[in-house]
């Protein structure tokens, strides 16, 4: 019994660690098709930053896209 109770306390809070995997998301799902893009302007040193993504969901579980970043006017 008090093995059972130890292996209990052990265990248990492994199922909330399995949960805290962050980037292991689905795919966008069959025939959608999913866009991020973001722009960092940083006036004080003259610099600004662009990141685009975009996927298309090829089935349940297969998806293509392309990720753009851009940096102009780095000026140090």
């Amino acid at each position: 019994m008090r093995k059972l109770v130890v292996s209990m306390i052990v265990w248990l809070p492994s199922l909330g660690a399995m949960a805290q995997i962050p980037y292991f998301a689905g795919t966008v799902g069959d025939g959608k098709l999913y866009g991020y893009t973001s722009l960092k302007c940083r006036p004080g040193i003259n610099h600004q930053e662009t990141y685009s993504t975009f996927q298309y969901g090829l089935g349940s579980e297969w998806a293509a896209g392309i990720d753009l970043y851009t940096g102009l006017g780095c000026s140090h």
